[in-house]
């Protein structure tokens, strides 16, 4: 079993990528990532024991984006992520994130590096904490700071395979008649995708 894996290993790294990211191609990948958030909240009264309040909570949710891009010029490319958030007991959150990537393929190997940063907007949290302290409006008022490295392989053709380590800070600010709320989470994950290139 082990020799297979490196066999097959080393047919992906050693194949012959016939994309090389250039000026003009076009991607198209659908990538996403799952994960699970517990919360236990307990407060008891000091001045009144009987007074308290507890509980133990938790829930899983999926994160998916559609991610169509167009390359500027070799290697560089303009990415516009559109996601969709669906959580346990949660209604959907909708993000729109717009990133400059850039792609660096490996000589002479399906194997290319690449790096993205972007900034865009969500109606919620698009991971989810604490319950979504941020709650789900019809405006896009959480601003999202998108940073993203990975791989991208090609196994053969025009198919492509994304790993990719992403952080993100998101930020909310709502203000009433007395208090101004500020919140700020940031969230590192991993995020898997497959794809096409169109040359």
């Amino acid at each position: 079993m082990r020799a297979t894996l490196i066999v097959v290993l080393m047919l992906i790294i050693t194949a012959g990528a016939d994309a090389q990211f250039r000026q003009g191609d076009f991607e198209f990948m659908l990538s996403g990532t799952v994960g699970s958030l517990s919360e236990n909240f307990k407060y008891t009264s000091k001045v009144n024991p009987q007074f308290s309040d507890e509980s133990d909570d938790s829930h899983s949710y999926a994160y998916f984006s559609l991610l169509p891009s167009w390359y500027i010029i070799d290697g560089l490319a303009a990415e516009l992520e559109l996601g969709l958030r669906a959580s346990e007991g949660s209604k959907p959150v909708q993000a729109v994130v717009l990133n400059a990537s850039y792609t660096h393929p490996l000589r002479r190997s399906a194997v290319a590096l690449f790096a993205r940063a972007g900034y865009g907007v969500s109606n919620g949290y698009t991971i989810p904490l604490y319950a979504d302290l941020v709650p789900r409006t019809d405006d896009f008022d959480v601003n999202i700071i998108n940073l993203g490295a990975g791989v991208k392989i090609r196994p053969g053709g025009s198919g492509l395979i994304r790993a990719e380590i992403n952080y993100r800070i998101q930020s909310y600010e709502r203000d009433t008649e007395l208090s101004t709320y500020e919140y700020s989470f940031g969230a590192l994950s991993v995020l898997l995708g497959v794809g096409i290139i169109l040359m």
